[in-house]
């Protein structure tokens, strides 16, 4: 018994040190890495990840005890290489490793990658079982040694962390600003403007749509649809923010120093005071906030956004399901390169781990159609009302044709659900009589990085058709902001022309922004971490014509390459 005894405490060092990387110090460093991003707190997880770490390490190590010698031996030291190939992988592996929700069909790793990571895993793993096969005598130094090694140097870096951590890390400002939903699902008994942005939607999606679900946009006839929209940025950052305040991105200005600006500035501030004038309000809806203010205090929204309020305190916090991303996170980046697609976290996994339940915004599709048939649009009199809706769209592969929700869907089922939730939202418009009186915009953020432009359905009051008209127009995002100042009946004209002044065939120049990540240029820290950013410029491509014409141009190359002072990502 005294033998089985010690061999289950000294399996428990290579256990416990995987197990302390997986679920103690991986969670901790994605969390004070990305805290800017998450709505809940260190506290709200760790104690589970920590918990399931250390009971994890004692059970495995218990029954490895029970194991023959040399099968004992092995199991031991495989233990300890995995957790050494696994720090091998983050510290030189990952490098340009795919962020956790910006792809939507998950990491898009080369194969060159992937096999020069299963040889370095291979070795590794190699080298520890010729060791406990063949020099039994020193395989529990080496053991050892590595464990207390690692574990010591990561025990380090944690402690580091919580030292350069801010208080907000561990605990929640009470009373704090929120983008409130309250009136997520709310319809005015006045005049309306709906603006539906479907996140990812690119215009080319359409073909394969089609194809395999024909009459897939039939449900639009009353629309315009302009087929040849340019997006102007590459990202919901910096691209949202502009579509609602028309400003340009300034890349010399951090992300916090531009955002705080776009909302000062006195063309924003003339814009709102339109919307006031002309008897609006502007309610704005995404899940993230920090896409349009960065780090800056919500405070830069209130008296423009007018559905900015003070969170209530009721907060609920699934703590379960925030320690199973977190440790999903974790394993992400722990695995080989060829495993990492089985970790891949989509943005909608944090969609209900904190809720305020007198403000929850709805925002992957599956969940906003949930919500419009169970809930479903209402009436209020709430005066005019200007809806800016920002939803999932096809950024990530999460629900079925139906809009229900299904891992690993395609694109082409994500986006006639997408679809399926549109069409639902008109229908509820039509049966409270808001339909034909309501200004609707469908349209999208952004595309991707070569499939850059997207979707615009623009209808205005007493619009109909039998067929949704086409029309060429070169259009852009810049005419979003017209385009509502003229749906309001004010006057636009110092603020560019609407969509409907945009002729067809006329020759005009537009500019196309994409974010990269360019060795010829310096590199750039993250805006709101302390760690390098995944892009430090933006390719502009200047085009006149349509995507074909812009197309040819990204494979010529930018006109410029604008460098950022800092990266979003």
């Amino acid at each position: 018994m005294k033998g089985y005894f010690c061999k289950a405490l000294f399996a428990v060092l290579p256990f416990f040190l995987i197990c302390f990387m997986l679920f103690i110090f991986g969670p901790s460093e994605l969390f004070f890495s990305n805290s800017a991003q998450f709505e809940f707190v260190y506290g709200e997880f760790i104690a589970e990840t920590a918990l399931t770490g250390v009971l994890l390490s004692l059970v495995l190590a218990f029954i490895t005890a029970f194991f023959p010698e040399t099968l004992y031996r092995i199991t031991v030291s495989v233990c300890c290489a995995v957790a050494v190939a696994g720090y091998v992988q983050i510290m030189f592996l990952n490098r340009n490793l795919d962020l956790l929700g910006l792809n939507p069909d998950g990491a898009s790793i080369p194969v060159s990658g992937m096999l020069i990571g299963a040889l370095v895993w291979l070795a590794i793993i190699a080298a520890f079982v010729f060791l406990a096969v063949r020099k039994k005598d020193i395989v529990r130094k080496v053991v050892a040694f590595a464990a207390v090694l690692l574990l010591g140097m990561q025990a380090a870096a944690l402690a580091s962390l919580f030292i350069g951590a801010d208080q907000e890390d561990f605990k929640r400002p009470e009373g704090s600003l929120v983008l409130s939903g309250k009136d997520q699902f709310t319809v005015s008994t006045g005049e309306n403007i709906v603006v539906l942005v479907l996140d990812f939607f690119s215009n080319q999606y359409v073909d394969r749509i089609l194809e395999q679900y024909p009459g897939a946009f039939d449900f639009l006839h009353d629309f315009t649809c302009y087929s040849n929209d340019e997006c102007v940025y590459y990202g919901t950052y910096p691209s949202l923010a502009h579509m609602i305040t028309g400003r340009e991105v300034d890349a010399s200005l951090s992300v916090n120093e531009w955002t705080a600006s776009i909302w000062a500035d006195p063309q924003t501030r003339v814009f709102f005071d339109l919307v006031e004038d002309s008897g609006y309000r502007f309610n704005f809806y995404t899940p993230e906030s920090v896409y349009v203010r960065g780090e800056n205090d919500m405070e830069i929204l209130d008296g423009m956004i007018d559905n900015v309020s003070r969170q209530s305190g009721d907060l609920v916090v699934d703590r379960k399901a925030i320690a199973r991303v977190m440790t999903k996170m974790s394993l992400y980046r722990f695995v080989p390169d060829a495993m990492k697609n089985l970790f891949y976290v989509q943005n909608s996994e944090f969609s209900g781990t904190v809720t305020d339940p007198h403000y929850i915004r709805r925002h992957t599709n599956a969940e906003v159609y949930e919500g419009l048939r169970t809930e479903g649009l209402h009436l209020e009199d709430a005066g005019n009302l200007i809806t800016f809706q920002h939803f999932s769209g096809a950024h990530e592969f999460s629900n079925d044709a139906e809009c229900n929700p299904k891992e690993d869907s395609t694109l082409e089922e994500t986006c006639k659900g997408c679809l399926v939730m549109v069409e639902e939202y008109l229908a509820q418009l039509k049966a409270l009589g808001r339909y034909d009186d309501s200004t609707i915009i469908i349209t999208s953020d952004h595309g991707g990085e070569n499939d850059s432009q997207v979707i615009f359905y623009y209808k205005k009051p007493g619009e109909t058709h039998d067929s949704s008209p086409v029309s060429t127009a070169p259009i852009s995002h810049c005419e979003l902001q017209p385009t509502i100042i003229e749906a309001m009946g004010a006057d636009h004209s110092a603020f560019g022309r609407s969509v409907e002044e945009i002729p067809e065939g006329e020759t005009r120049e537009r500019t196309n922004y994409v974010r990269k990540q360019d060795d010829a240029y310096p590199s750039v820290r993250n805006f709101s971490e302390d760690k390098e950013g995944t892009q430090n410029v933006y390719y502009v491509y200047r085009y006149t014509g349509d995507y074909d014409d812009l197309y040819k141009k990204i494979e010529q190359g930018p006109d410029e390459i604008v460098p950022m002072k800092d990266s979003f990502w």
